[in-house]
This record gives structure tokens, C-alpha cells and sequence, in this order.
């Protein structure tokens, strides 16, 4: 045998080592892609599944009392001074 037959072995030996190396890396970095996809999907239902029970679990007693209603005079007060204000009235320089 001549030593570039020999040579071309050798590179046909590592070629095909190198092939197989890059397509097990390949396979690992999908299945890790996978998996990181799967993990996601199950916090993700696993979180919702909690809200709703932790929802479910809330009574208005536990919110504490309810802000008063706003009356009519406030908004109607409220809003006159606005339109003062925009009008120019008691303006300060």
C-alpha cells in the first residue's frame, strides 16, 4: 500500500468520526430544545392551574371593605373645577 492510500484511510476514518459526532450533537441539541419546550408548557400549566385555585380559595371577606360609591356632587365638583381650570379660571402666573 502507498502511503497515500493509507492517508486517504485515515482521513476517511476521521471524516466519518467527525459525521457521526456532529449528528449526536445535533440529536442532543434538539432533544434539549424539546425538552426545554416541554418544561415550559408544563410550568406554564402548572402556574394557571394554581391562579385559578388560589382564585377560587378568595372570599370577599378576605378583600376587605369596598372603596364608597363616588356621588353625584363629587364628580360634578370635580369636573366644574377642571373646567375652571381650563377655561382660565383663578389662574396663577
Amino acid at each position: 500500500m502507498s502511503f497515500w492510500s493509507k492517508l486517504d484511510k485515515i482521513l476517511t476514518r476521521v471524516e466519518e468520526k467527525g459525521f457521526r459526532a456532529a449528528n449526536k450533537m445535533h440529536q442532543y441539541a434538539v432533544n434539549g430544545l424539546i425538552l426545554g419546550f416541554l418544561y415550559g408548557t408544563y410550568t406554564l400549566f402548572r402556574d394557571y392551574n394554581d391562579f385559578f385555585i388560589d382564585a377560587r380559595e378568595i372570599t370577599p371577606e378576605s378583600l376587605g371593605p369596598l372603596p364608597e360609591p363616588v356621588s353625584d356632587e363629587q364628580i360634578n365638583a370635580t369636573s366644574s373645577t377642571k373646567l375652571n381650570n381650563n377655561l382660565g379660571g383663578s389662574r396663577k402666573f
